[in-house]
């Protein structure tokens, strides 16, 4: 089962061209793919997966947004 989702995954991925507008499609799959494998192996290894899914969820969460809202501000050298 393991092996038939990882492949219909990766075909998916796989499949799709991608150009500089469908970057926002290549995160999508990836999160899709990454949450899949989360949810698997919660099911798969609950007692050693599920006390740590909300911790990593809150931590991934907010390392998304520090980087997607905290861009370094441009140099004043660099300015115009």
């Amino acid at each position: 089962m393991i092996e038939r989702l990882s492949t219909a995954m990766s075909g998916l991925y796989e499949r799709v061209e991608l150009t500089s507008n469908q970057n926002i499609l290549k995160v999508a799959l990836q999160a899709l793919y990454g949450f899949s494998a989360m949810l698997l192996s919660m099911v798969l290894f609950p007692t050693v997966i599920q006390p740590l899914f909300v911790p990593l969820i809150t931590v991934g969460a907010f390392t998304q947004a520090a980087f997607l809202f905290n861009s370094p501000p441009i140099p004043p050298h660099h300015r115009r």
